[in-house]
């Protein structure tokens, strides 16, 4: 997470960019809010060719091709932008080359449908090459969360935003239901294996979580802490690491894989990691 506010805060009261890198997609998640409702753009210089076709712009160059994919606020309609006024709008503008005022250049933004003092702009960035299969990147959304959901090289991978813990309040309960999951975290990102039950908790193979304390699902918890947390977990046969931010010394409870498993915090073994009474291991970090 970079906090733009500073350098932007004669028009912005926040100005949050977050990046989430996910196999061959790339989450760029901006949360803005302004003094006052207007017209927000979240700007596209690409420096290289580039053409928009349906939800996509596609840039290509000689170190790479990536397709740019706008999730949210609203979804980019297929058609003409006035014949689907709710949707988000592609519009192409014109200035000039980076560090040459003196040669035209095309951009493109991003507009939302509505004015409003605030929004979360969602973006993917799709990398592509000839020797990657596309992922499939869908949006899905309920009250106060927007997902995201990356299929792509065997795993099924659901990002959640949760537009309650943003920061904005802290005295209200930020907890919202996702998919079924019951979290008080900005983000989340499960991974499962494609063709597992993504209502099982034992079948997450890999867990993100941005300042959250908990996850849960129908009684069973994968994390609990008493303090929010910056966590990355990823099970794999025989080992669980964990990366781990926070406050100094931190207390969490995670859901252990299918068996026995060495435990490793942030590079090093974790020697506190006892299974608990109620089947979680306990992860610590001291300063």
């Amino acid at each position: 997470m970079a906090d733009s506010t500073g350098p932007t805060v004669w028009k912005f009261r926040r100005n949050f960019r977050h990046i989430l890198w996910i196999g061959d997609v790339i989450m760029i998640i901006d949360d803005v809010k302004s003094y006052q409702a207007g017209q927000f753009q979240r700007l596209l210089h690409v420096g290289e060719k580039a053409t928009v076709k349906d939800a996509d712009i596609h840039v290509a160059g000689p170190h790479g091709e990536v397709l740019v994919r706008p999730l949210f606020p609203a979804e980019l309609p297929p058609g003409l932008p006035a014949d689907f006024p709710e949707g988000m709008r592609i519009v192409e503008e014109s200035g000039f080359k980076d560090h040459d005022i003196k040669h035209p250049d095309t951009y493109y933004s991003f507009e939302p449908p509505h004015k409003t003092d605030q929004t979360t702009f969602v973006v993917a960035l799709i990398l592509k090459g000839p020797a990657r299969q596309e992922p499939s990147v869908e949006r899905f959304q309920s009250e106060n969360m927007e997902g995201i959901r990356i299929t792509q090289a065997g795993t099924v991978t659901e990002v959640y935003v949760n537009t309650l813990a943003e920061g904005r309040i802290r005295h209200r309960n930020a907890i919202v239901e996702a998919e079924g999951w019951d979290t008080d975290a900005y983000l989340t990102a499960l991974t499962f294996p494609q063709d597992a039950d993504r209502t099982k908790a034992q079948n997450i193979s890999g867990l993100f979580a941005a300042d959250g304390s908990f996850l849960r699902r129908n009684g069973v918890v994968v994390y609990d802490s008493l303090s929010k947390v910056f966590m990355n977990a990823s099970y794999s046969p025989g080992k669980l690491d964990v990366s781990l931010q926070g406050q100094p010394d931190i207390n969490l409870s995670l859901l252990p894989g299918r068996g026995k498993e060495e435990v490793t915090v942030n590079g090093k073994r974790n020697l506190d990691s006892e299974v608990l009474k109620n089947g979680l291991i306990r992860v610590s970090q001291q300063r």
